[in-house]
C-alpha cells in the first residue's frame, strides 16, 4: 500500500475506500480507480474516509500490478 501512495499520489481517503477490484490491467496499462462509495453497506467504520474528489482513474506501472497481483494472491 506504501507503493501505491508513493508511486501515485493518492490521498490516505482514496487509499482508505479501495476494493481489490479498483485496481485493474487494461489493454494497454494497469490503473486505480477511485471511486466515492458514500454510504458503503460493506463498510463497518463509523466514519467513512472521506474524498475531495468523486471518481478519478490513476494509472500505475507494470511493475506495481504484478506487486498486487502477488499480494492478492497471498
Amino acid at each position: 500500500m506504501i507503493e501505491l501512495l508513493l508511486e501515485t499520489g493518492i490521498r490516505r481517503g482514496e487509499l482508505l475506500k479501495l476494493y481489490t477490484t479498483d485496481i485493474n490491467q487494461g489493454s494497454q496499462h494497469a490503473y486505480v480507480s477511485i471511486n466515492d462509495r458514500e454510504h458503503d453497506p460493506g463498510d463497518p467504520r463509523a466514519e467513512e474516509p472521506a474524498l475531495k474528489t468523486h471518481v478519478r482513474t490513476v494509472g500505475i506501472s507494470a511493475q506495481l500490478y504484478e506487486v498486487y497481483e502477488r499480494y492478492i494472491q497471498g
